[in-house]
This record gives structure tokens, sequence and C-alpha cells, in this order.
């Protein structure tokens, strides 16, 4: 039986593989204060992450393709 993945599958790989690491790993915890704003930086950041890193996943594989 062989299974046959497309180049398709590489960015669509990445695309979960970047969506798990955004939603999975634990958020730091408080460290207290109203104007502690760690965990929406820390949210900003994992969300540019992950689209920047689709983007330039889906970017090469239509250069590729």
């Amino acid at each position: 039986m062989t299974i046959h993945l497309g180049l398709w599958a590489f960015p669509i790989l990445a695309t979960l593989a970047l969506l798990g690491w955004a939603f999975l790993m634990p958020m730091p915890r408080p460290q207290g204060g109203a104007y502690d704003f760690g965990g929406l930086l820390t949210a900003g950041f994992r969300a540019a992450v992950v689209l920047v890193g689709t983007l330039v996943a889906w970017l090469v594989w239509a250069l590729v393709r």
C-alpha cells in the first residue's frame, strides 16, 4: 500500500504545526498588576508568527508548483 502526498501536503503540515504551537503551548502566567500586558503581547506575537509562517509556506508552494 502506497500513500502519495502531493506538494500541497507541506504547507498544510506547516500551517497545522504553527496553529498547534500557537494554541497548545501554555501562555505565561500573569505577574500581577492592572497594566500587565504580557499575555496580550504574547498572544499577538503568536498570531503574527502563525499568519506570516502560513503565508510564507503557501507562497513557496505557489512558486514551486
